[in-house]
């Protein structure tokens, strides 16, 4: 038997931001309150009042970040991690999910701060294959091939059954010339994923490399096959006279 029926408490919570309404706790305990419920854009306000009366409020910045990440405002997410991490720069989550959303939605601009936040997040946790992974991708966009390399592989190493490590992996050995290498990547990736449309687009572009000009055809005819509207692999089939 409950001693407190929801509406008590949450009546109780109102009662306590009324009293103290410049109490960043009272409200997020009250945002709490209204997420428990599905009241999520009630919660959404409760948590906004709480990180302006705290800027250091992390639990509040994380709430906010995670639902805009979730209601597709990947911007206002970035955002709301990097207010979190000023206030708990060593919360692994957050590091991750920040990086994430860096190089998902703004690589261009952001991908050094995605960088330098899986530096951190990978002294903390150094068998994390998403860190490895992604502080990889870092790696390759900066340039550090060898690197990128070495962290693809331990990543591989921690969860060899994930198709996104084994075709970046392919990528960075296709940009250093290893196209042998490169196939034996793409073809692991599409081992896990049969559908990944990259996948047998650039291991089609590795075979062509190689100078195995049908088995380049065979793979990019399956792109069309997956995605009819793949220019690359129409531009490729077009200039061999396969389309």
């Amino acid at each position: 038997m409950l001693l407190y029926s929801p509406e008590d408490v949450m009546a109780d919570l109102k009662r306590a931001v009324q009293l103290e309404p410049n109490l960043s706790g009272a409200h997020y305990a009250l945002g709490v309150a209204y997420d428990r419920m599905g009241k999520v854009d009630e919660a959404m306000v409760e948590f906004q009042k709480a990180v302006e009366l705290d800027a250091s409020d992390a639990r509040s910045h994380l709430y906010l970040a995670e639902k805009y990440a979730n209601s597709g405002q990947p911007h206002r997410a970035i955002s709301a991690f990097a207010a979190a991490l000023k206030a708990d720069p060593e919360n692994v989550e957050a590091l991750k999910d920040y990086a994430f959303l860096c190089l998902a939605h703004d690589e261009e601009r952001r991908w050094r701060e995605a960088k330098r936040a899986l530096e951190t997040a990978i002294q903390i946790r150094p068998n994390d294959p998403e860190i490895l992974m992604n502080y990889g991708y870092t790696l390759f966009l900066d340039r550090e091939n060898d690197e990128a390399i070495a962290h693809y592989l331990r990543s591989i190493q921690l969860k060899p059954d994930w198709a996104l490590s084994h075709y970046n992996l392919g990528v960075a050995y296709y940009y250093l010339g290893r196209y042998t290498d490169a196939v034996g990547e793409y073809q692991s990736a599409l081992a896990i994923n049969p559908g990944d449309v990259e996948s047998h687009l650039y291991l089609g572009l590795a075979h062509y490399q190689i100078g195995d000009t049908q088995k380049a055809i065979a793979e990019w005819q399956q792109v069309l096959r997956l995605d009819p509207n793949n220019q690359l692999a129409q531009q490729n089939l077009k200039a061999l006279g396969a389309y």
